[in-house]
């Protein structure tokens, strides 16, 4: 196992109180990513269906990592 791998499993075993408060105040922007990340995966779905693509193929296309 890797030693971030290592890291990974320790912090979720035992959470450094730091990175937990790290990540407290980081909250409010990383929900404002989350909410910029789904108007941009629902953008690319409306493209797709605008552009003939059915529904189907379009949320197929939208589940694909980007390239």
């Amino acid at each position: 196992m890797s030693d971030e791998k290592v890291r990974e499993v320790d912090f979720v075993k035992n959470p450094d109180k730091e990175a937990m408060e790290k990540l407290r105040r980081a909250l409010p922007q990383l929900i404002e990513l989350e909410i910029i990340r789904a108007k941009v995966a629902k953008a690319k779905y409306d493209a797709l269906i605008n552009e003939g693509f059915t529904a189907e193929q379009a949320l197929e296309m939208c589940k694909q990592p980007p390239s």
